[in-house]
């Protein structure tokens, strides 16, 4: 009994113990090719758990992506049962390997959802709840500073205090040297082109979502910002607010007994300034009473556009445009918020010197003309397929108060010649222009553009489903208006004039403000674009940029070229490589640019370079490994090289957890920004769209070409295709031969040239056995990686990229330079640089699109040796080859396309641009 007890006892421990276990100790006892040589063997229910016991290590490794440790990945496999296995099997077994963690798509950006903003007014991309405290200075070195620290002691802190210097000539550099590294302080400098230029451009650089504006003689009260954004909070029907003040003299006293507007003075005689309650009459009547204490709603700034007019009015100006469009309320509290200082250099003070009176009859004279103007009713001319618009903005009662016609167009019958002859004010609004032919449009806009009293705006409602939509359409339109947030995230960063309204309801209210206002200003020729002040930063930015690799590559070649190129007279620049240093790292460091590389301790001597350097900014490029070991205010700028398919659901969710410490990413093609919102998540409104660039002066003293034809075995009769890639299968060498191999009868004078680092050998040997098999040795060579790659681009005839991911190639670059044209398959860059195949040929993918990709399906389709796009692919060859002279000029164009966009000496100037922007 007691044996059978123990039995029994012994079958509910097993019975007890999970699956997972028993495969465990299954799985120790069976040799690991068993497993993928016997499909049948083993019933799935085994299978799938054991494969998730299979080398770990290799769970955690993307094949694609982390090349640098491709070493240690095939040493594991040798380990195990790669040599045994012939190439067809080798494929499953990477595919098993990669496979185990089944890579599930991230949802696209249908279904992903991008948090919009918490505000129900009218959005144009700022920082929510952020004030912008813009400071203009002039000659008043000795009062700035005490204005400086009354903003930075708000009891508000979410705030950014930018500081414009319009050309000072006092001693106000010492000033300035104090708070150039404050984290909230950012400053500019011009020169003197007036208040008006200077308010426009700080606002121009402002991120906030309330606007406000000081002066260097005056002083904020500590709790003045709090009780403004508190009560717009409140208030979400006013656009503005404003407040009483104090009144102080040159040394900073209480003003009593003044005549400084003695009818607000509360009780009489004293320092207190108690403001009417209501703005009814301020367009009425000569008296700006608004005060310098007040805030705005960014939205509603954007909408009224720059400061105008001379010295004494362009406040009263602005107030008078913002009480005619939006609602402004005081405070309605007693208590002052603001210390207003009278003195000789106070404009009130100086009015009858000024003529400031006259000036402002002048001004009421014309605001009732703008009154009148505002009041007359529009046009409507509506390009809309869908009929949405009428929808959205209009009632039935509409026609009536706002509009003497509404006209319906189809986009394509759009009668130009009518709105020519418009004489009314006239709206012209284009619906979802992507829907019908953009560049139509775009020709008969050009014609009415400059027509002060027609206003274009473009209403966006369905969702951009491409970055590639055209930017030139949004150059030609006045505004941009869309209900859609992912079409602002979007936009945002290249357009100034965009709003998303959350609430239809708003729509026409602000069409209305936008079109008045602004067509009233370009009437009176005020519109005006204002140079860019200069960034102020009185000693060298300390920038480390940071790489996995630093050897050979396209990434690679875009780090040396940032770090060789970039101006040394303000930037200290070192570069730190945090796996693999190389050709590229010790060229550096013969040119006495700091390199360091990283062995051991790695996240200690990281921290010590960025304490030891100063560090102000990261340049990350594929790197940000160690990002939570850096101090929170040093700013990061990711460049995002391709689309990242290779990513394991690991690799894609730490790439999401570091988004936090990253301030701006860089995308190097709208490809890979579009693979990084739709799939690895990021919002748009982060991403900068920068191409990579060619350092050209690398090829004007080029020595003589050591590798002809004749060494390669090639005729000049014959047609030569160079492939600079790199060997391994997303290169789309198995295309190239699946190819090859159907023309070579019909056209034996078809030649390619390939030549690169072999990061794949078993797929570089299958490329060569492939090559014997097909005899194709005679029309293909596969030469390994060469310095003498110039010569290479001067023998051959075209240029030959098919790769299946791709983000901007540098290689392509270098054959346009070389006056190669160009057949590349539509990854990458390849649409920005081919357009109506005027420098080559785009040829399709043999999948859908770049969002649908994943690892997984990225091998699968790069061992494919019939891909779908061969015969594309061989028709583009066949029309090179018979028209050698049509795309022989193609490649001239090319080049010049080259010279004219894409030179790193054009480039660098926006990377130094963006470093600098995002110092804070």
């Amino acid at each position: 009994m007691k044996k059978i007890r123990k039995t029994n006892n012994s079958k509910k421990r097993f019975a007890r113990l999970s699956k997972e276990k028993i495969i465990k100790t299954i799985f120790k006892s069976i040799p690991p090719f068993i497993i993928f040589w016997g499909g049948k063997l083993l019933p799935e229910k085994i299978k799938k758990p054991l494969r998730k016991y299979i080398s770990p290590s290799l769970t955690n490794t993307s094949f694609f992506l982390n090349l640098g440790s491709i070493k240690n990945f095939t040493k594991i496999l040798l380990r195990r049962i790669y040599p045994y296995l012939p190439f067809f099997v080798k494929k499953i077994v990477i595919l098993l390997f990669l496979g185990f963690q089944k890579i599930r798509k991230t949802p696209t950006s249908d279904d992903t959802i991008i948090s919009s903003p918490i505000t129900e007014q009218p959005y144009g991309g700022e920082e929510i709840d952020k004030v912008s405290v813009i400071l203009p200075v002039y000659n008043q070195a000795d009062l700035l500073e005490e204005s400086i620290k009354s903003v930075l002691k708000q009891s508000y802190q979410n705030f950014e205090l930018i500081i414009i210097d319009d050309g000072s000539t006092d001693n106000i550099e010492p000033v300035l040297k104090k708070y150039y590294e404050h984290p909230k302080v950012r400053i500019y400098r011009q020169p003197n082109r007036g208040l008006p230029a200077a308010l426009t451009i700080g606002f121009e650089k402002a991120r906030g979502e309330y606007w406000t504006w000081t002066s260097a003689d005056n002083i904020m009260l500590p709790y003045q910002l709090e009780k403004q954004v508190e009560f717009l909070k409140k208030n979400q029907d006013v656009a503005m607010v404003y407040c009483n003040y104090r009144i102080i003299d040159d040394q900073g006293q209480p003003l009593l007994n003044s005549d400084f507007r003695i009818q607000n003075q509360n009780p009489p005689g004293s320092d207190l300034i108690d403001l009417p309650r209501n703005t009814e009459n301020l367009n009425h009547i000569e008296d700006n009473f608004i005060g310098p204490c007040f805030m705005y709603r960014a939205w509603a700034g954007k909408v009224l556009g720059g400061y105008y007019g001379d010295m004494g009015s362009e406040d009263y100006e602005y107030w008078l445009r913002m009480n005619l469009l939006f609602k402004i309320a005081h405070i309605g509290e007693k208590e002052p918020l603001y210390l207003y200082r009278v003195h000789k250099n106070t404009l009130s003070e100086r009015a009858k010197e000024l003529k400031i009176a006259e000036k402002v009859r002048k001004l009421l004279q014309f605001d009732k003309e703008r009154q009148k103007f505002y009041k007359e009713k529009f046009v409507f001319y509506i390009l809309d397929k869908t009929g949405l618009f009428e929808k959205r903005l209009f009632n039935k009662n509409s026609k009536g108060w706002i509009a003497n016609r509404i006209v319906y167009e189809n986009p394509d019958d759009l009668d130009i010649e009518k709105l020519k002859n418009q004489k009314n004010k006239t709206v012209l609004a284009i619906i979802d222009p992507f829907d019908f032919s953009t560049i139509e449009i775009l020709d008969k806009i050009k014609e009415i553009k400059s027509k002060p009293n027609i206003f274009i705006i473009l209403y966006l409602n369905k969702k951009l489903s491409e970055w590639e939509a055209e930017e030139s359409i949004f150059q030609e339109v006045d505004w941009v208006v869309t209900d859609n947030y992912f079409n602002l995230c979007l936009l945002a960063k290249r357009l100034k004039r965009i709003f998303w309204i959350k609430d239809n309801s708003q729509t026409l209210s602000v069409v209305l403000a936008l079109a008045n206002n602004w067509q009233l200003l370009k009437k009176a020729g005020l519109i005006k674009n204002l140079p860019d002040p200069e960034f102020y930063f009185p000693r060298k930015i300390n920038l480390l940029i940071e790489t996995k690799s630093l050897d050979k590559g396209g990434l690679e070649q875009v780090v040396y070229d940032i770090a060789k190129k970039i101006d040394k007279e303000r930037f200290n620049v070192s570069v730190v490589v945090t796996e693999k240093p190389g050709m590229l790292s010790d060229t550096l460091i013969k040119e006495k640019i700091p390199v360091f590389c990283l062995t051991k301790n790695k996240p200690t001597l990281y921290r010590e370079i960025l304490k030891n350097g100063k560090i102000d900014i990261i340049n990350s490029h594929y790197s940000c490994y160690f990002i939570n070991d850096k101090p929170q205010n040093i700013p990061v700028i990711e460049f995002i090289h391709g689309t990242y398919v290779s990513f394991t659901p690991q690799q894609k969710k730490d790439f999401l957890e570091r988004d936090k410490f990253i301030k701006k990413y860089v995308a190097v093609s709208k490809n890979a920004a579009q693979y990084a919102e739709e799939v690895l998540g990021i919002n748009p409104i982060k991403i900068t769209i920068l191409p990579n660039s060619l350092n050209i002066d690398r090829f004007k003293k080029l020595p003589k070409p050591k590798i002809l034809r004749k060494d390669l075995n090639l005729k000049e009769t014959d047609y030569v295709f160079l492939v600079p890639a790199a060997y391994y299968s997303p290169k789309g060498h198995f295309l190239i031969l699946a190819a090859l191999k159907k023309i070579k009868n019909l056209y034996p004078r078809i030649k390619i040239i390939c030549s690169g680092a072999i990061l794949d050998r078993a797929f570089y040997n299958k490329c060569l056995s492939i090559v014997k098999k097909e005899k194709l040795e005679g029309q293909i060579s596969f030469l390994k990686f060469t310095n003498m790659i110039y010569d290479l681009y001067r023998l051959a005839d075209a240029l030959l990229l098919p790769s299946l991911v791709e983000g901007w190639s540098v290689a392509v670059m270098e054959g346009m330079y070389f006056g190669l044209p160009l057949i590349l398959s539509d990854v990458g860059g390849a649409r920005d640089l081919i357009q109506n195949n005027d420098i080559g040929i785009i040829i399709p993918n043999p999948y859908n699109d770049v969002t649908e990709l994943n690892l997984e399906r990225l091998i699968e389709i790069s061992y494919d040796e019939n891909p779908k796009n061969t015969q594309a692919l061989i028709d583009a060859m066949i029309n090179f080859f018979k028209n050698r002279e049509k795309w022989q000029k193609a490649g001239k164009l090319g080049r010049e396309k080259l010279l004219q966009k894409y030179t790193l000496d054009k480039s660098i100037k926006r990377y130094e641009s963006i470093f600098t922007e995002n110092l804070k």
